[in-house]
């Protein structure tokens, strides 16, 4: 055994000498195994890209500022709480950018004209309708494989069936078997989404346990999926209450799993029934914070509200009375507010 010197210079210049004499090794692997294997390095940890999912405060509590490139990601939630109208923004931001993306759908409820009007160009989105579980991951694999695509959209886990419903009776026994699909499913996912680099987001509904004391929230599918996603969002909406017909839920997402940042950060936010967040009031709210204040340079007296002068550079002492002249100063010029909105974004994430 080498005997390890306290000198750090010396232990650096061993661990260079060591990492050459191991080409010989790696070239045999390749030989052996090909494609199959890749010399993983320090790059290969480092998130460089992530996309904006449409919420400023989520995008904060990420840690990273949006969906990352090259993992898998699982947004689970009750019903309407907006899984697939945040999947759809996902999917426009990354048509902005120039991107393809491909839309597996099991649910056989694909709205068109919802998802253009979320910014989706439909007709450059490939949306595949597959009857069963199995069927649908096994496309989702070949899709991910081709490399023709950025992003593939899974939706859903609980509303994909599996063949064994199909072809038998109505209340057969079927327990374990979806996982079991989703367990080989995401062995011969995983893979692939991190070689070809591409955004995997997986759709999944909360369902209660059966547990007939205390029903906790489960996602179906079994525990594979949870295991291979690198960050979990799940979705709660808050009940409005008051006169007349609500027009939005109040979201409240919690990140259950992140392993890019710090975990159980949650974002409250107003998702209109429309599909749109609204940009300039969500950010108002995030930079009113007052949790987020030292970090931004941003104090308050009485109503009066000081922000760094960097920002406003045309108001006098950057001052506000009221949440509500923010609101009209940044709305005033939306290039400006892209660029507080991006500032405080990069502010607040952290690893």
């Amino acid at each position: 055994m080498t005997n390890m010197k306290d000198d750090t210079s010396d232990y650096g210049e061993q661990l260079g000498r060591n990492k050459k004499s191991y080409a010989t090794l790696i070239n045999k692997l390749k030989k052996e195994f090909g494609d199959s294997l890749h010399v993983v390095d320090k790059s290969d940890s480092i998130i460089t890209d992530v996309v904006s999912t449409g919420s400023v405060s989520l995008d904060i509590a990420t840690g990273i500022g949006g969906y990352p490139r090259g993992r898998i990601v699982q947004i689970a939630g009750w019903e309407s709480t907006g899984k697939t109208t945040h999947a759809l923004i996902a999917a426009a931001n990354v048509q902005k950018r120039g991107g393809t993306v491909a839309y597996i759908d099991t649910e056989f409820v694909f709205d068109f004209s919802w998802a253009e009007k979320l910014g989706v160009n439909t007709d450059e989105l490939l949306c595949l309708q597959i009857d069963d579980l199995e069927s649908a991951a096994e496309a989702t694999v070949d899709v991910a494989q081709s490399g023709d695509f950025d992003m593939v959209i899974f939706d859903s886990v609980a509303g994909a069936g599996i063949r064994a419903i199909h072809d038998g009776d109505l209340g057969d026994s079927n327990m374990g078997k979806r996982a079991k699909i989703m367990s080989d499913f995401m062995t011969k996912l995983n893979g692939v989404v991190s070689k070809n680099n591409i955004w995997m987001i997986f759709i999944n509904q909360l369902r209660e346990s059966l547990d007939p004391y205390k029903p906790l929230p489960v996602r179906p599918g079994g525990k594979a999926l949870s295991f291979h996603a690198s960050m979990i969002i799940d979705l709660r909406a808050k009940k409005e209450k008051g006169k007349g017909t609500p027009n939005y839920n109040s979201i409240n997402a919690t990140i259950v799993k992140n392993k890019l940042a710090p975990p159980y950060r949650e974002a409250e936010y107003v998702l209109e029934y429309d599909g749109t967040i609204d940009p300039v009031s969500e950010l108002v709210n995030v930079i009113t914070n007052k949790d987020y204040f030292d970090k931004l340079g941003i104090s308050l007296a009485g109503a009066w509200y000081t922000m760094p002068e960097s920002w406003f550079p045309d108001v006098e002492d950057s001052k506000f009375q009221g949440s509500s002249k923010i609101v009209e100063a940044l709305s005033s010029d939306m290039d400006n507010f892209e660029r507080i909105r991006n500032e405080v974004i990069s502010t607040l994430i952290s690893r």
